[in-house]
């Protein structure tokens, strides 16, 4: 009994201290939450002695480009909403259906208004299959095997039957024609002249000849535009153009355009015409030429050798290729042969041809052409002269009679070199080059008289040749085998009795002819610009 009081007695102490101790928690709880003390609403005032003691606050002002920038402002683009039909995938499987409802199926699905304009056979039957392909790849294998176009504005689908293509071409409107005119009248200034060399030698009883080479070029053949409007329309009876019955066109040769609406099938032709067109016309080569005087030695009097000039080249150690044959001695000569990087082969040629005579180099020209199109180069000097015509006046004392009279002209004639190239160029890098080079000497004047007035009419030697010959890019040309003889007289005779007339200029007086005989070279090297 005693024991169970004890243990009562223990357990209610338990309790007490328990509870005591849940007392000293939630007290120490509440003093560690307590608001703290409400700010003041009257302003705090130091004391006039304090305020005076504290030195002023300086405000510190930062230059204007210290401030860092203002962050751009980039506002942002809502992005496009897309149609249904983009993010969808179309199956479509058809067996002689009208073109008609194969449009009307797949715009419904497309959820698409559809428009078919004029000139769109919508009866046409399609036979297709197709499955899981965008629409744009549907409409493009059904449309393009009947030659149709389409258009997808917002929601509404266009079926066009033809279209307009806009189409440049960056070239001058001005109609290049090169015209060449080598030879002349040797024994009369009544001679004729052709196109194809000719002499003639029959006109009543004078005598007289004609040797010439005269080249021309229709000028139509030329204008660009005007061969276009040829290959679109039609050149005449019986040639077609690339242009359909429904086709049409229009040039504005001054912005360089070509506007073209025409069917499918028709515009692509068209645009691969064009394209090749451009091609062709774009192409352009660079010539560069040496036109080198020979005076020649004794021992080629004839000519230059050109076994001799080959064999001195190549065994000097020129890195060269003969392309066509070549004469071993005078005459006209053309030949080709190519060059490396890493030999002079312009230099050793000259080098070697110096072995036969003195080198003269007359000019070095530098042409570009476009293709099929003339470029001239001229180095010359205008020699002005009086040239006296006669001309018939009507007698002032006599009305039936009429007189004779000079009359005054000035004229110029020009002294120097012009050279003259027209190149065609091939796919191949193959250029075709119809060369035409003139040089002129002016030897000396020479008096004419007509009723007590003279005047001086000059002398010039002229030589040119019209040569047509195709050369491969990176390699030169040699044209050769004009030959010219020139004959000096000098007086000699012994000091005081040569002068004695008559007697003196039999005895101890004489005449010294020397001629010398210079061969002219031209060499042409072309290279084709790479676009």
């Amino acid at each position: 009994m005693n024991m169970i009081q004890q243990k009562n007695s223990q357990i209610h102490t338990g309790r007490i201290f328990l509870v005591f101790f849940l007392a000293l928690v939630f007290l120490a709880g509440c003093a560690a939450s307590g608001k703290p003390p409400e700010p003041s609403l009257q302003p705090q005032v130091e004391p006039q002695a304090q305020l005076t003691k504290q030195p002023p606050r300086r405000i510190e002002t930062r230059p204007r480009s210290s401030l860092s920038p203002l962050a751009s402002l980039k506002p942002k683009v809502a992005a496009a909403e897309k149609m249904p039909y983009e993010s969808k995938l179309f199956s479509l499987s058809a067996r002689s259906t009208p073109l008609r409802d194969v449009l009307l199926g797949l715009s419904k699905q497309a959820e698409l208004n559809l428009v078919i304009e004029r000139g769109v056979k919508y009866d046409e039957p399609v036979s297709v299959e197709l499955y899981d392909l965008p629409l744009s790849t549907v409409l493009d294998m059904v449309l393009n095997a009947y030659g149709y176009f389409y258009d997808i504005d917002g929601n509404i689908l266009r079926i066009k039957a033809l279209e307009t293509k806009i189409f440049h071409f960056d070239y001058p409107l001005m109609v290049n024609t090169p015209t060449s005119n080598v030879g002349g009248d040797m024994l009369s200034s009544r001679g004729r002249s052709n196109s194809n060399r000719r002499s003639e030698s029959n006109d009543k009883n004078d005598l007289k000849g004609e040797f010439s080479i005269e080249t021309s070029v229709d000028s139509s053949a030329l204008d660009l535009w005007k061969q276009l409007e040829y290959a679109l329309k039609g050149g005449g009876e019986g040639q077609h153009g690339l242009l359909s019955e429904q086709g049409r066109m229009q040039i504005n040769k001054l912005a360089g355009t070509i506007m073209i609406t025409d069917r499918r099938e028709n515009l692509l032709i068209i645009e691969e015409y064009f394209s090749e067109l451009q091609k062709v016309l774009s192409r352009q080569v660079t010539i560069e030429a040496k036109i080198l005087e020979v005076t020649l030695n004794d021992n080629f009097r004839y000519g230059i050798k050109w076994d001799v000039l080959a064999r001195d080249f190549l065994s000097s150690g020129g890195n060269l290729q003969f392309i066509s044959d070549f004469t071993t001695g005078g005459g006209n000569i053309t030949m080709e042969f190519f060059r490396d990087s890493t030999t002079n082969v312009i230099g050793g040629f000259i080098e070697a041809l110096s072995a036969q005579g003195n080198v003269n180099v007359l000019a070095s020209p530098r042409i570009s052409a476009v293709n099929n199109q003339t470029a001239l180069i001229t180095v010359a000097r205008n020699i002005p002269y009086i040239d006296w015509q006669l001309s018939s006046i009507q007698d002032p004392n006599d009305q039936q009679a009429r007189l004779t009279q000079l009359v005054p002209t000035m004229q110029n004639t020009q002294v120097g070199i012009s050279l003259g190239v027209t190149p065609q160029i091939d796919e191949n890098g193959v250029a075709t080059l119809h060369i035409v080079p003139v040089i002129t000497d002016l030897v000396g004047f020479k008096q004419f008289s007509q009723d007590g007035d003279s005047w001086d009419v000059p002398i010039i030697d002229m030589r040119a040749t019209d040569s047509i010959v195709r050369a491969r890019n990176g390699s030169t040309i040699v044209l050769g085998g004009l030959i010219l003889e020139r004959v000096s007289e000098d007086s000699t005779g012994i000091p005081v009795l040569g002068k004695i007339p008559y007697l003196g200029q039999i005895l101890f007086s004489g005449q010294e002819k020397e001629s010398e005989k210079r061969e002219l070279v031209i060499m042409l090297n072309p290279t084709i610009i790479e676009q």
